[in-house]
């Protein structure tokens, strides 16, 4: 066998395993930071629902200005 002939092979070989690692690579950095956006957003949601139901339990309380005025 051609020493270059094997020294192209190989280099061919590493050359495909190198582009697979980075498309494999590109992809998952995709789907983390699109699971870390949507874990984000769940965790604001949470805050936001449990702010407004906080919130709305409080009893509203009617100005005496505007309560005379409505008698």
């Amino acid at each position: 066998m051609d020493p270059l002939q094997l020294w192209g092979a190989l280099t061919q070989q590493f050359q495909q395993i190198a582009a697979s690692a980075m498309k494999d690579a590109s992809r998952n950095t995709a789907i983390d930071a699109t699971k870390n956006m949507a874990a984000g957003l769940a965790k604001e949601a949470i805050k936001a629902t449990k702010k407004a139901a906080a919130g709305g339990t409080k009893s509203r309380t009617v100005p005496r200005k505007a309560a005379a005025a409505r008698r």
